[in-house]
């Protein structure tokens, strides 16, 4: 709302917003692309160079090289949305303001948003109301379907079985029907008898209901909702995640209300202390007769902390859970009854079945949902953080003490509680801040203007030509194959062959894709809306266009980025043909490497490339890996040249963790800093040792997963581990593996930036 005054007033270009929703980095001429400050990343640079082009903020990217101390000071600032920025922007506001965030401290993009919904609209938008079925039950009638639009965490049947017993109605009246494969017709026929006899007919995950039924949804509601019989009493409730396919109609004559769960460690256990069961006192006061109640109190609310603890780290991305998993209210009560169910008749506390119960909440209920092995085995171990966060005292024994000591804890949780270490709080923010403007550009309206739409169709034609123009030429294949045949003793020929194979599949895709774009006719013979092709080639949310993306590994850079770290073969692609054998003596020098470091990231991710020198049982043969003790500078003077069956490797990066190079082994993260590259490792073929599958051996270190990119989430395999998951390092360190296991410790082949 604020933008669409604001460029109704002329306050705000049309440009800069976008700027803001897709960032838009381009592609820099070698003067610009290079930081003018150390505390300035390049990608905050290419932000800021692409934002000194707007009117509204016309050469800020000079200013900030001009005055880098002043500018550095917002920078470090805790409060950087609040901060002074230095003149002629002292008076910045609004979405122009956002924009330098965006570039500067794109963590904080969040809280400046609420500063600024705050300053224009009233804290009141800030609060999220409470959720309220009878209020939205009172707004409806018979003739309009009242939709729950699902969230993750949240399970609105158990809130509507509640109400319906607060309106003293009898389940019988309640009739609920899952949707999926088949049950179309039944669920076509629950309506209408529904409708007849005055129940409440409940459609549950319309999302999920076969393909073109809810087609077919829309016009039984359109027969049944208009119908002159329907019985009064009669009410459609509809549960959904948001999909394309939930008709239009139904959403625009229907009550729409959605319950997100809880934000904050707090709200999540104050909102399991007020769900059934445990929202009757009676049941925490008295739950066996003649028994004990203090085993079952306070093993309750370590439940319902390990509840809260588990929702809680999905809010911190892949350093939480590589995948993002949907514990809900449903995990909860099942647990409470197992609980419950334990305990009875356990008169001393050494008779608590605490084994049973772990492997039934960890291994069973919670567990169930968990498909990633590496999630897994974080879900089993405790990560309780400060001594804040205790099981109440002895002398608690009511719901009314547990709710006030819940209500005594502070309202925001360190990330050391959930076992994080506090730099993940950045991760935190950076993800927020992408669902929030993944969210607004779905919102966005399509483009009306025809002066706006010619304007983007330009700016798409521009970026086109100017990524056309830094495409390198593809690589020589028959050179490749001529000086390194593909043979049974040289395995990395195949890989070279392979990767130049992709490389030039990547390019002639790219060249292809993007001299369509600059046909004025694309939009049209695409049947796409120029603003989604806008938004769609601007990389929005960090992706690389659908059509690129098949030709490329799981990859979140930008687009241009992805241009400019493609191998060039007339400059060091083609060194990297002629000069990387085997047997060759060359070595690179530290200036050379550094250039084709990034470059080859994609092909250091081959398992595969261990030399055959002979024939040998290889069933007790593993990768082994280890750091070298030596210093990098060292190591590149016998690059490319290989150990004995092994090869050397670079471009690791670890995250939730660094590297201490004087060590050599996992220390903490240093501050407002999420990665660390690792060292140069020496791959080399080794027996497996006896400790080799135990994981959680503290003698040995961490066995480190390495993915290849920042998302870690990929397809599942046959073998439990995700398609973007890569192999286990074991990696020194002087904490115990649990430790690194719950700061979410990975290795990355590549960063999104």
């Amino acid at each position: 709302m604020h933008n669409s005054n604001s460029v109704i007033q002329g306050c705000v270009e049309d440009t800069v917003w976008r700027f803001l929703l897709t960032g838009i980095p381009t592609l820099l001429d070698n003067k610009d692309s290079s930081s003018p400050a150390p505390w300035l990343t390049n990608k905050a640079w290419t932000h800021l160079v692409q934002a000194g082009g707007y009117s509204s903020l016309v050469d800020i990217h000079k200013h900030v090289a001009r005055h880098t101390k002043a500018w550095e000071k917002v920078f470090l600032s805790d409060t950087p949305h609040l901060a002074e920025f230095p003149e002629p922007y002292k008076d910045l506001c609004g979405i122009n303001r956002l924009a330098i965030i965006k570039c500067l401290r794109p963590d904080k993009i969040i809280s400046a948003v609420q500063d600024l919904i705050s300053q224009e609209f009233g804290e009141e938008y800030l609060s999220t109301p409470q959720f309220d079925i009878s209020s939205s039950f009172g707004d409806s009638t018979c003739h309009s379907p009242l939709i729950f639009i699902l969230s993750p965490g949240s399970d609105p049947i158990g809130a509507l079985y509640r109400f319906a017993q607060e309106r003293e109605m009898d389940e019988a009246n309640i009739q609920v029907i899952s949707l999926g494969q088949g049950q179309g017709k039944a669920a076509e026929s629950l309506v209408s008898q529904g409708a007849e006899a005055g129940l409440w007919v409940v459609l549950q995950n319309c999302h999920l209901a076969e393909e073109g039924w809810l087609a077919q949804l829309e016009v039984v509601c359109d027969q049944v909702l208009q119908s002159e019989s329907i019985h009064p009493s009669f009410r459609l409730w509809l549960t959904s995640y948001p999909c394309k396919e939930f008709p239009v109609s139904l959403l625009q004559d229907g009550i729409k209300m959605t319950n997100e769960p809880p934000r904050g460690l707090k709200a999540n256990l104050l909102k399991s202390y007020h769900t059934d069961p445990i929202s009757d006192p009676e049941f925490i006061a008295t739950p066996f007769p003649g028994q004990d109640p203090q085993p079952f109190q306070r093993l309750l609310y370590g439940l319902c902390f390990f509840h809260a603890l588990i929702q809680e780290r999905c809010n911190f991305g892949p350093l939480g859970w590589n995948v993002q998993y949907e514990f809900n209210e449903s995990d909860m009560r099942i647990s409470v009854k197992q609980l419950q169910m334990l305990l009875e008749g356990c008169q001393k506390v050494q008779e608590v079945p605490l084994e049973a119960l772990t492997y039934l909440t960890g291994e069973c209920i919670y567990g169930g949902r968990v498909t990633d092995s590496k999630d897994h085995r974080l879900l089993l171990y405790c990560v309780f953080g400060t001594a804040e966060y205790q099981v109440p005292s002895a002398a608690s024994t009511t719901w009314q003490a547990y709710v006030d000591h819940i209500a005594s804890l502070p309202l925001s949780a360190p990330p050391q509680v959930f076992g994080l270490h506090a730099n993940a709080d950045l991760a935190k923010d950076f993800c927020e801040a992408d669902q929030l403007f993944c969210g607004i550009l779905h919102l966005e309206p399509q483009l009306s203007s025809k002066d706006r739409e010619d304007a983007a169709m330009q700016v798409i034609k521009d970026l086109a030509c100017e990524v056309l123009a830094r495409l390198p030429p593809q690589f020589d294949l028959s050179l490749a194959e001529k000086k390194y045949p593909v043979t049974y003793e040289q395995s990395f020929n195949i890989v070279l062959r392979q990767e130049l194979l992709r490389f030039n599949g990547l390019t002639a895709t790219i060249k292809s894709s993007l001299k369509a774009v600059k046909k004025a006719n694309y939009a049209r013979h695409h049947s796409i809306p120029v603003d989604r092709i806008y938004f769609k080639f601007k990389v929005m949310n960090k992706e690389v266009d659908d059509i690129i993306k098949e030709c490329i590994q799981p990859n979140f850079v930008e687009l241009p980025q992805v241009i400019e770290q493609l191998p060039n073969p007339t400059m060091q692609g083609q060194y990297h043909i002629q000069d990387t054998d085997m047997e060759d003596e060359l070595c690179l020098t530290e200036e050379e490497d550094n250039s084709q470091g990034r470059d080859n990231e994609n092909q250091r991710g081959e398992n595969s490339g261990i030399c055959r020198k002979e024939e040998e049982n290889r069933d007790d043969v593993s990768e082994g890996s280890y750091n070298q003790s030596r210093n990098d500078d060292t190591l590149y003077h016998i690059i490319p040249k290989q150990d004995q069956g092994g090869i050397y490797t670079w471009g690791f990066y670890l995250e939730g963790a660094q590297w201490n190079r004087e060590l050599q082994f996992l220390a903490e993260m240093s501050k407002k800093k999420l990665h660390d590259q690792l060292p140069i490792i020496l791959f080399q073929p080794a027996i497996l040792p006896e400790s080799a599958d135990n994981y959680d051996s503290e003698d040995e270190g961490y066995w480190c997963p390495v993915y290849r990119t920042s998302q870690r989430s990929g397809t599942l395999s046959t073998t439990g581990h995700s398609s973007n998951y890569i192999l286990d390092m074991l990696l020194p360190s002087s904490h115990p593996p649990q430790h690194w296991v719950c700061r979410g410790t990975a290795a990355l082949t590549q960063l999104d930036d």
